[in-house]
């Protein structure tokens, strides 16, 4: 008979928790759940999150040197609890971007998830016979579950990520022509009016009172060097905001126009 223990054990303020496996009937390294202070995912304990060891092998290397038992090579079913990471080895927010906006998303992970340059670092003062690492269990329903949803955000940031990058590349331009193309791929606010000459592009809110007038301009020039004037005044600044002495995304010019 197999018996799976995942955490501490009583009488001990900081063990190694990971998933293992052994025969019950080797009775020096048998415990029972009631041994336990920290029993990771028994219904009577606090759930705890646990960790593969990484694929790369030098990344793997180092979590194993982190442990550091003497002649451990951990199995593809070897797992590391949580607890033997600090707080700034988590990642917290789940972030997205949503191309109709413009703008990044974020939303709180419900479960727990490991930066890429994570490695256990909590083991001061931990018997040898406290890592135990051995075979698989078979996960149950809901850790199914939870690796199903882990699995699928991960892939969503993927996504997100690469939406954003082909966003904001798609934003860019390199000549006052290509500014030009894209510009009339968005709409432009009702506020300004878009005048096109040969060596600039002028954006201008005209006001008729009590005389027809440019009362802002937004202008970007050949060398797309950006010039904003506040009616036949020339600002480098609104507040607290410093206007860019050059664009090359479409992005920065909006962010521009949306200060007037």
């Amino acid at each position: 008979m197999l018996t799976m223990l995942l955490g501490q054990q009583a009488g001990y303020t900081k063990y190694p928790c990971f998933l293992s496996l052994w025969d019950s009937r080797a009775r020096d390294l048998h415990w029972t759940k009631a041994d336990w202070s920290v029993r990771g995912n028994y219904k009577t304990g606090p759930k705890v999150s646990v960790f593969n060891f990484p694929k790369d092998e030098e990344f793997r290397q180092r979590w194993i040197s982190s442990i550091g038992r003497k002649d451990f090579q951990p199995s593809k079913n070897s797992k590391v609890c949580e607890l033997h990471f600090v707080v700034e080895d988590f990642i917290k927010e789940a972030h997205g971007f949503d191309v109709k906006a413009g703008r990044v998303l974020t939303a709180p992970l419900s479960i727990k998830k490991l930066k890429k340059d994570a490695f256990p670092s909590i083991f001061k003062g931990y018997p040898d016979y406290c890592c135990k690492i051995a075979r698989n269990q078979r996960d149950d329903p809901q850790q199914k579950r939870e690796a199903r949803e882990h699995s699928a955000i991960c892939q969503a940031i993927e996504e997100s990520i690469k939406e954003k990058e082909l966003y904001e590349k798609s934003r860019l331009f390199s000549s006052l022509k290509e500014l030009d193309l894209k510009v009339g791929n968005f709409n432009l606010s009702s506020f300004w009016r878009l005048i096109r000459k040969d060596s600039y592009l002028l954006f201008a809110k005209l006001i008729d009172s009590p005389c027809p007038q440019i009362k802002y301009s937004v202008q970007i020039n050949e060398v797309l060097e950006v010039i904003v004037f506040f009616k036949n005044v020339k600002r480098l600044n609104v507040g607290s905001y410093s206007f860019p002495l050059e664009c090359r995304s479409t992005n920065k010019q909006m962010e521009v126009n949306e200060i007037q």
